[in-house]
């Protein structure tokens, strides 16, 4: 298994989900469930999101156990970054608090837009 690694704490993948699931006040059984349902699709994408961005693990390993593949996980990061550019007023507050619980820093949204260059006459 792999772990991320905080001076003097080493986070875990059960760590992970534990967090998600206090943050969305959610059963860990429910977690990993096919359903479309976003009190359980929010925090499972979280986790996907946690484990391959910052825990850095490839995506067959991230979905390894689980009955979801890698495609599944690439949507889920691609969402979680798309509400982190929106700071989605529903989903942000729980994912900052399920950050927190794991000892993260709230990560800022991307600024992709270039800046042009004032300083040309």
């Amino acid at each position: 298994m792999n772990a991320y690694e905080i001076p003097g704490v080493v986070i875990t993948t059960s760590m992970v989900e534990a967090a998600a699931c206090a943050a969305w006040n959610i059963n860990r059984e429910d977690l990993y469930m096919r359903t479309r349902r976003h009190k359980i699709v929010e925090p499972r994408q979280a986790v996907f999101w946690f484990r391959h961005k910052v825990m850095k693990e490839q995506p067959g390993v991230v979905v390894e156990g689980t009955s979801f593949d890698r495609t599944t996980l690439l949507h889920a990061c691609k969402t979680v970054n798309r509400y982190q550019e929106t700071n989605d007023r529903k989903f942000m507050p729980k994912f900052n608090h399920f950050l927190s619980k794991l000892g993260r820093e709230i990560p800022q949204p991307n600024d992709k837009k270039t800046k042009r260059n004032t300083d040309r006459q």
